[in-house]
């Protein structure tokens, strides 16, 4: 398969595929590749003595970079398109398509959590929430104050 990024012209389309700018991308990107290296050692451990085949063996992936990969697994998540289209996109069936996401998406996530980007999953207590709560709160304020510009809106300049 081609690369999956080679027609993006610009942040825009980016963004508008897989929700990331260029330069997020190739930050998750090391740290994805780095985490996907790591899959097949942890694999081989936990499923060593019910292995059919030797670490290797078997058909090769048609996703080769993990670029390609990381694209998938970001792509669905932005758009959740059916398996069918995210199969012709990717030019795997639909069969490879949702197996191959249910493989790279615990490797994105161990990769957030690389970076430390994963998003708050539990709220383990009350105080907690009422932490977050408090939080929210201020961030309506500072937004309701933003909106209070002395600049014209575009609406009431272009009534004028």
């Amino acid at each position: 398969m081609k690369n999956f990024l080679d027609p993006v012209r610009n942040d825009r389309q980016l963004k508008a595929l897989i929700g990331i700018d260029k330069n997020t991308f190739e930050k998750l990107l090391e740290a994805f590749s780095k985490s996907l290296l790591e899959r097949p050692i942890e694999e081989y451990k936990m499923n060593r003595l019910n292995r059919k085949r030797r670490p290797g063996g078997g058909r090769k992936s048609q996703l080769v970079t993990a670029a390609n990969k990381l694209c998938l697994v970001r792509f669905y998540l932005k758009n959740y398109p059916t398996f069918d289209l995210l199969g012709y996109l990717f030019e795997l069936s639909r069969s490879k398509a949702e197996e191959n996401f249910k493989k790279l998406l615990p490797v994105l996530k161990k990769a957030q959590a690389k970076l430390e980007v994963l998003p708050l999953q539990r709220i383990k207590s009350v105080t907690e929430l009422e932490k977050l709560v408090a939080k929210a709160a201020e961030f309506e304020t500072v937004a309701k104050e933003a909106s209070k510009s002395p600049f014209r809106s575009t609406q009431k300049a272009m009534s004028s």
